[in-house]
């Protein structure tokens, strides 16, 4: 049986402060339901319950931050998983604890009423305000909890996303590219999370032609170095390793389907960011071919049993709960019955 001590470590992996109150569940000041900073509306919404985003986010986020200098540095300074890998020492633990943090922490600010987005927040900014340090490369100062680097992971979490909604979310059909005006709503209501996570509102883009824009501003902090291939390399050599004794069935499962999925995030990422990791453009119909060849597999996430057990091992089971009554709302929003009574 397990201890209360030994629930509250596991616990607290995935959790910061008490349990969260899933959107919705609480009454606010106004004596209204409180449905955090997002709702059931939003495309934020539409786009972070879908059971296969979980299960490629952190991939697809660290392809798009891990050749920028200050991310790469921060990481690499103070990211324990990262050092393990390096030094031929992760373990299975890790990288389920690593998973879990990164997953699944920030889900309750999405997810969670807003007494909860902002006792999580506040304890993810004071987390980060201990992460500084100078790029080796530059010699520039960097700061985790900076309005700059802050904007930065904000953008490419939520880009991640989204890239990983359209390309893996089967919905009644094959996953498809939002229209042109839900992409634009989905940047501008994703703006909140990145306030919340300290970022100065006039840095945050909120439309996709501001996104593209900011990236092509920020290309500069973008760079190749040879400290980042083995970073790579090294984290998939670290989970061979690891299959080698990983436990349990589902630790060795779960360490297949991370190096497959990393493997399968180059063909999410766009092209520009594969050439950042020395993969050439005449690469690129490989890569693709290789995608399209799993991505049929996203398609059991979407089966409850399925998506609930590989989410609750990525994100935790606080996620995965929040993420269950989140579409819970979201589907009585847009039910027949739902519509004729709102407008009675």
């Amino acid at each position: 049986m397990t201890s209360a001590s030994e629930r509250a470590a596991a616990t607290a992996v995935f959790r910061r402060g008490g349990p969260p109150v899933a959107a919705g569940t609480s009454i606010g000041p106004d004596g209204q339901p409180d449905y955090g900073y997002f709702g059931p509306a939003t495309v934020v919404w539409r786009v972070l319950t879908h059971p296969a985003v979980p299960s490629m986010i952190a991939q697809v986020t660290g392809l798009l931050e891990v050749a920028e200098a200050g991310l790469f540095s921060a990481v690499f300074d103070h990211d324990p998983l990262t050092r393990a890998t390096l030094r031929g020492r992760v373990r299975p633990s890790m990288v389920n604890d690593r998973l879990r943090r990164t997953v699944g922490v920030p889900v309750p600010i999405i997810l969670g009423d807003k007494h909860t987005a902002d006792r999580v927040a506040a304890h993810l900014r004071r987390f980060h305000s201990r992460m500084q340090g100078t790029i080796p490369a530059t010699g520039e100062p960097y700061d985790a909890a900076g309005s700059d680097l802050v904007v930065f992971a904000h953008v490419t979490i939520m880009h991640a996303a989204l890239l990983v909604y359209e390309r893996t979310a089967f919905e009644g059909g094959l996953p498809r590219r939002l229209d042109d005006e839900d992409r634009d709503r989905y940047f501008a209501e994703a703006a909140r999370f990145g306030e919340l996570m300290g970022a100065r509102p006039e840095d945050i883009p909120r439309s996709v032609a501001q996104v593209h824009e900011y990236y092509r501003n920020h290309a500069p902090q973008y760079y190749r170095r040879g400290g980042d291939e083995p970073v790579l390399v090294g984290t998939l050599l670290a989970i061979v390793r690891m299959l080698r004794h990983p436990g349990d069935v589902d630790t060795a499962l779960i360490m297949l389907v991370l190096m497959a999925s990393g493997i399968a995030a180059f063909g999410i990422v766009p092209g520009p960011v594969r050439r950042l990791y020395g993969i050439p453009k005449v690469a690129d119909p490989l890569v693709a071919t290789a995608f399209r060849l799993t991505q049929p597999l996203y398609a059991l996430l979407a089966i409850p049993p399925i998506g609930d057990r590989v989410n609750t091992y990525v994100a935790g089971p606080d996620a995965v709960s929040l993420a269950r009554s989140a579409r819970q709302l979201m589907h009585r929003a847009h039910s027949p019955r739902h519509l004729w009574r709102a407008a009675s």
